[in-house]
């Protein structure tokens, strides 16, 4: 999707995808989410992982795990097994950690120290 794009409504896709330009509404995907630097995503997310380096204005639930580029900003709450966060990203929300699969069903090895 390019820049100057500006998209509303139900986005569902399988893979992977990435918005460089506007997006409101809803996205939906057990697949890989990118938001490039200067794009702006007011939406509701639900996919199994996302890569931040633009605006999301919206609540973010990612199965896998959530990367937050130094250019993000994320205004709303998030949900993931695992967050990575650049220096010089802004997060402004609640964050529930959820642990891994593996961590949820007690399959997961024990970190040694």
């Amino acid at each position: 999707m390019a820049p100057e794009t500006h998209l509303k409504g139900l986005l569902r896709f399988d893979s992977a995808l990435q918005i460089n330009g506007r997006f409101d509404g809803e996205i939906r995907s057990a697949g890989r989410l990118m938001i490039g630097e200067g794009a702006l995503v007011c939406a509701t997310i639900e996919v199994g992982s996302a890569v931040i380096g633009g605006t999301v204005r919206g609540d973010i639930k990612a199965i896998d795990s959530v990367e937050m580029l130094a250019t993000a900003r994320v205004f709303g709450d998030m949900g993931t097994a695992r967050l990575i966060v650049a220096d010089g990203a802004v997060f402004e929300g609640e964050l529930e950690m959820s642990g891994s699969p593996q961590e949820r069903d007690g399959s997961a090895a024990p970190v040694e120290r």
